[in-house]
């Protein structure tokens, strides 16, 4: 993603009589200019490159700020102001837990002004309030927040015991629980604010504690995914906003909501950053003074003819299907998008042509492009003008090498001088079962699971695997996780033995899916029996992070927990389980082309080619006629689109020939003499005493 960007404009702040205005260059130590500074200094930077790579104690009043009309860079590890402080005109790198943190409390005041930060080079948060601690004021303006990765970019936790107002700001691509958290803060205000893809609750406040007024602001996730409420406060108001692709704000009655609206709110390329939007958007002069709701910063653009490959920024590889993603802006509504590759980006050729502009992404099917590097052009045309883009990079394409599932149920009987075959073709679903655990295995495919606060241990009991748990806070993790080597492909059941201790908690049975994603159900220990849950029963653990899906389909299963997590400050005890197996089908072979069945008369033929082939088609029955006396080997196997081949099915027929005499049991063999010649009539057919038929 594209960081964002501001024309950043600084100034001086006001200095009393003793203060000193300190001047750094790229290269100069800014540790020691921080350490060294006076009560109520200001320390300039110009523009260049710095970097702070140690935690930072600041116990007087300080500014640090960018000298008039500089752009500096800051990377930072971490400063801790414990007096007077201001922030002003960087753009900052992040690189510890916190980037900013009040640790010790105090009459005081940071105002942090006129700033970009990012912080995805590491997790944590760009202003933390320490628990417990208190200041007076807390100002953010002006500034922009991206990658934080726990619960808040400004998490105050402590006591802001004046005001703390974030105004005129931009929240992006920060996870966790949001934006903006607040604990203890009895006036706050959020005013002006662009959010967009900041967790599942982009500004939360704790309890009622917090008197929150959010104005003016919109809030917007890419997706639905795991959001929840876009503003979840307690007490105060909520008025003039804007939110999409997540909930509405936290109902509450000490809340009051005024002009709240769902709505698109038109921005212009959100994924690159560009948070400026169409004069058509919802947030077009709707604020309370007029203006815009959001960062002020963000102004009506009408969008520029665009296009954009939102992938191969970097080397991919690809089987099968390759999903292209694209953004394309034609402000005349009436552009459609051609795609095309090219292996020398001179020659390129149709994937697809009069995309539709609405086009997020598109499938190419690439299972018979030869092996190799790809470029991608996207072109975006209308009736007068037309814009491209290139992919930076190449898509490596390999060959699909994986053979189809194997033919099932294969069967032969015999009649007579023929052998009737059955099969069953991998295009059907077919019952699968995943033994995950069994007290004969052992300890196999078993692994303790805990979080912070809690412990666990496991170990093989008579009755199956025992867990014993103990957490010391609430909605701590202990119990076991299995990682199942060959899960169903598609779930519908997991089953298991459960020897519950008969306590009022619940086991948090958990799949995962994709790796990430997190899917539960819980089962009371109270219980003490088999269990069997079908799919349908688990919910999305939408609180959690290991949460971003919206769909729980039963595929892609990569792990089963058994964990006890309850809401008391500490619980323990134990619990058994056994037999845990996972039922599920195995999905038709989407590339599926024939079956071919080879009969040998010496063994098994082990290729299509080792013997005669009896039957090439998309049936499930064929009869080999005309056999002699003899043992026939059948193998049959299932090919793809491209000709990979499944592991052979083997069947074995037996032929017994019938002697002519005995053809026919019912009829008498009449002997004649005719012309001196002996005549034999068998069946109405006659004989000479060779054998040959004569008329």
């Amino acid at each position: 993603m594209k960081k964002l960007s501001f024309f950043v404009a600084t100034c001086l702040v006001a200095l009393t009589a003793n203060a000193a205005v300190v001047t750094l260059n790229p290269g100069d130590d800014i540790n020691a200019a921080i350490t060294a500074a006076g009560d109520g200094d200001v320390i300039e930077l110009t523009t260049g490159n710095y970097e702070q790579s140690s935690s930072i104690k600041v116990g007087k009043a300080l500014t640090i700020q960018a000298a008039a009309g500089a752009k500096p860079n800051l990377k930072i590890y971490r400063i801790e102001p414990n007096a007077e402080f201001v922030f002003k005109g960087l753009n900052v790198t992040t690189e510890g837990e916190y980037m900013l943190r009040t640790t010790a409390g105090g009459n005081f005041s940071v105002r942090i002004e006129d700033c970009t930060f990012d912080h995805s080079a590491s997790a944590g948060r760009v202003y933390y309030l320490s628990n417990g601690q208190t200041i007076k004021n807390l100002t953010v303006n002006n500034c922009v927040f991206e990658g934080s990765s726990v619960d808040g970019a400004i998490y105050a936790y402590g006591t802001v015991s004046g005001k703390m107002s974030v105004t005129n700001c931009t929240f992006a691509n920060n996870s966790g629980a949001g934006a903006v958290y607040l604990k203890n803060v009895s006036d706050a205000e959020i005013d002006h604010c662009t959010f967009y893809n900041n967790g599942v609750r982009p500004i939360k406040s704790e309890n009622d504690k917090n008197n929150v007024i959010v104005s003016n602001c919109v809030v917007a996730n890419p997706s639905a995914e795991g959001a929840e409420y876009c503003i979840s406060i307690y007490k105060g108001t909520v008025g003039n906003c804007v939110y999409y692709n997540t909930k509405a704000p936290r109902s509450s009655s000490s809340v009051d909501q005024i002009e709240v609206t769902e709505a698109d709110p038109q921005f212009i390329d959100p994924a690159n950053g560009n948070f400026n939007f169409r004069s058509t958007s919802p947030l077009v002069g709707k604020a309370t003074d007029g203006s815009n709701i959001g960062d002020p910063r963000w102004k009506v653009a009408e969008a520029q003819m665009t296009v954009s490959l939102r992938c191969l920024q970097t080397a991919e590889t690809a089987t099968d299907l390759y999903t292209i993603a694209l953004s394309a802006i034609d402000p005349d509504g009436t552009g459609t998008i051609t795609l095309e590759y090219s292996t020398d980006k001179t020659a390129w050729t149709e994937i697809a042509k009069n995309l539709p502009l609405s086009t997020l992404s598109y499938d190419w099917n690439i299972r018979t492009m030869a092996a190799g590097a790809y470029y991608l052009r996207a072109t975006l045309a209308n009736a007068t003008k037309s814009v491209q883009a290139e992919s930076a990079a190449a898509l490596t394409i390999v060959p699909d090498t994986q053979a189809p599932r194997d033919i099932t149920d294969f069967a032969v009987s015999t009649d007579h001088n023929s052998a009737v075959l059955t099969w069953i073709n991998p295009t059907h679903n077919i019952n699968a079962a995943t033994t995950i655990y069994t007290l004969a295995q052992g300890m196999t495919g078993a692994e303790m699971y805990t979080s912070s606060n809690a412990t666990a241990t496991i170990a093989t009991a008579e009755d199956g695997l025992k867990v014993d748990y103990s957490t010391s806070k609430a909605w701590e993790d202990a119990g076991v996780k299995f990682t199942p080597a060959n899960p169903a492909e598609v779930l519908t059941n997991i089953a298991f033995d459960l020897k519950g201790n008969g306590s009022g908690h619940n086991i948090r049975l958990t799949i995962e899916q994709n790796g990430f994603d997190w899917w539960y159900v819980y089962v009371p220990l109270s219980e003490n029996k088999m269990q069997t849950i079908s799919i349908d029963k688990f919910e999305k653990l939408t609180w959690h992070n290991n949460q971003k899906g919206d769909t729980f389909d039963g595929t892609n299963i990569t792990a089963v927990y058994f964990v006890v997590s309850v809401g008391d400050a500490s619980a323990q005890g134990s619990f058994v389980i056994n037999n845990v197996e996972m039922t599920g089908v195995v999905p038709p072979v989407a590339d599926y082309e024939k079956t071919i069945i080879v009969r040998n008369t010496t063994a098994y033929p082990a290729t299509i080619t080792d013997g005669t082939v009896v039957y090439e088609g998309t049936e499930e029955t064929c009869t080999d006629t005309n056999l002699a006396e003899g043992t026939y080997y059948y193998s049959a196997f299932a090919l793809d689109d491209l000709g990979n081949v499944s592991a052979a099915a083997q069947v074995t027929a037996t032929i017994t020939a019938t002697a002519i005499e005995d053809a026919v049991l019912c009829k008498p063999v009449e002997k004649r003499i005719e012309n001196g010649q002996v005549v034999i009539i068998r069946n109405n057919v006659r004989y000479n005493a060779l054998g040959t038929t004569v008329k």
